[in-house]
């Protein structure tokens, strides 16, 4: 039996008990009346029909548990008394009814809370643009130990060097910025000025970041996200183009993203800001996205990206010598970086 026709039956039989019981009793009897006197008529005293139809029929009892299991009044039984008995115990152990609870709370919670991340970032595409386009790209220091960050110097070069491999490469870096007349730093992120358009995502009012807004001295502008924008700032709806006060100067309000857009490796961002690169190599401290031209597999973008790191090593060899790349899926990236594999992991021990 289903669930779900198991839950029915119960549902059903509770609905119906005492009139299903009163149906039950008046039908046995009817069966063992008849049966008596069909005997009698068969030429058996009465007295010895009723005993003899009793017996072919058995006790009473055992043919109602029959009846109740068959329309359900059994399996209701059960789980009262089931309930009866935790209730009972729960009342005499209060502490440990308390760890119960507590106990099934966490789980239920975890498990919720678990299967949020593995449905959002495992399970379903990633809510980007063509998702299986979009790569991470690591850079390893001179022991080969892979590091994840890349210098201002080195993406310069890679984002002048796409040569057909790739679409967009951009940098960014987590960062806190103190809003005007804020308690607390906000969570942000610096970021190239290709980031939303690489991942697709338009926002929702205004605009992303120009490509001469990179540059130092260029006009200070911030993107905000449709949570902020709601939360600080009541959801106004010319927001765009006023001018806010960011780490104590004036900034321009460009864009308002969608609900819900933020990027995992980035954690709870709140705002954004262009990222102003210099040629440094000595300093590591960006790290790197990218999105692959349609059809290029990641073995090629990862073959002609080392091409390159060889090339910035002949060319710079006190900063780049022995310097090598690993591309990953943002997928897979999400997964070592967000613990979304972790989860998942977890997700199907608990279930």
């Amino acid at each position: 039996m289903s669930v779900l026709a198991r839950a029915k039956c119960i549902l059903d039989g509770a609905l119906r008990r005492n009139r299903m019981e009163g149906d039950m009793d008046a039908e046995l009897r009817f069966h063992i009346a008849k049966y008596t006197e069909d005997l009698v008529g068969s030429g058996i005293p009465r007295e010895k029909a009723e005993r003899q139809a009793r017996i072919e029929f058995g006790h009473l009892q055992p043919l109602k548990e029959e009846c109740r299991e068959a329309r359900g009044l059994r399996l209701w039984d059960e789980t009262l008394q089931d309930l009866r008995y935790a209730a009972r115990m729960l009342r005499k152990s209060p502490g440990f009814a308390a760890i119960a609870v507590l106990t099934l709370a966490l789980g239920i919670g975890a498990n919720t809370a678990i299967f949020s991340v593995v449905n959002a970032w495992v399970l379903k595409p990633l809510p980007y643009a063509n998702p299986n386009q979009l790569v991470v790209i690591d850079s390893a220091d001179v022991k080969g130990k892979w590091t994840g960050v890349t210098s201002a110097g080195d993406l310069d070069d890679w984002r002048t060097q796409k040569n057909g491999v790739f679409e967009d490469i951009c940098g960014w870096l987590s960062a806190a910025f103190m809003l005007e007349n804020g308690d607390e730093p906000i969570a942000g992120a610096r970021v190239s000025a290709e980031f939303f358009r690489m991942l697709g995502v338009t926002p929702q009012q205004g605009r992303g970041f120009f490509r001469q807004e990179e540059q130092p001295g260029a006009p200070r502008v911030v993107v905000l996200s449709y949570e902020l924008w709601q939360n600080r700032f009541s959801g106004d709806p010319g927001l765009v183009g006023k001018t806010i006060q960011i780490d104590g100067a004036g900034v321009s309000i460009v864009g308002i993203m969608p609900k819900g857009f933020h990027l995992p490796l980035m954690g709870p961002v709140k705002l954004w800001m262009p990222l102003t690169l210099s040629d440094d190599r000595h300093t590591r401290y960006l790290r790197v996205i990218a999105r692959l031209k349609p059809g290029v597999s990641l073995a090629r973008a990862t073959g002609y990206l080392k091409t390159v790191a060889q090339r910035l090593a002949d060319s710079y060899p006190a900063t780049n010598a022995g310097r090598s790349v690993q591309l990953r899926t943002l997928r897979e990236e999400i997964g070592r970086d967000g613990g979304s594999q972790e989860a998942l992991i977890v997700f199907w021990l608990v279930g």
